[in-house]
């Protein structure tokens, strides 16, 4: 079975360095105690130089880091998003990035969430009954903030709100 990952990022990184400065490969994989191939390979750009093993993500790093900061600004608006929610709304945007996976009905499940947090260990698993008293309670300036966000959202986007009698129910749309 062949060797797997018995190196620490810092030494391939100094491995990769000793190369560049004209160390020959073979001999630099000796002094850092790397992968001789690996280190070739990551040198000459076959591979990339971060460590990864495993398939590609559904997302992009770029994707995931937005779908990070959407979390943390759902759950600063009072609004702390939950496994489902999550779920369903990566569902969603898969469905409409028309991105291949290998979810069922395009939903990830329980091991991409696992990872998900993994790959994120800045956000932590927060369920809407653990806000404090304080973070929970709703002031009128609150709220009027909030209707001051939205309504420069919608004219930012040119959406016409004519009747200020119009309700509109953003139940568990993670619409905030």
């Amino acid at each position: 079975m062949a060797k797997r990952l018995q190196y620490s990022e810092n030494d391939m990184e100094k491995a990769l360095e000793a190369v560049k400065n004209g160390i020959p490969v073979f001999r630099a994989s000796k002094m850092f105690n790397v992968l001789r191939t690996t280190l070739l390979y990551k040198h000459t750009g076959k591979y990339p130089v971060e460590r990864k093993i495993g398939p590609e993500t559904v997302l992009s790093k770029h994707e995931e880091a937005l779908l990070v900061d959407w979390i943390f600004k759902s759950a600063d608006a009072g609004f702390p998003v939950t496994k489902n929610p999550l779920l369903d709304s990566v569902q969603i945007l898969v469905k409409q990035l028309k991105r291949s996976n290998n979810f069922t009905d395009s939903r990830p499940g329980r091991h991409w969430y696992e990872s998900f947090l993994k790959r994120h260990s800045e956000l932590a698993q927060r369920v809407s009954q653990n806000l404090s008293k304080a973070r929970s309670s709703v002031t009128e300036e609150n709220l009027r903030q909030w209707f001051s966000e939205i309504q420069n959202y919608f004219q930012e986007k040119a959406i016409a709100v004519c009747d200020p009698s119009w309700s509109f129910n953003c139940d568990e749309t993670a619409f905030f």
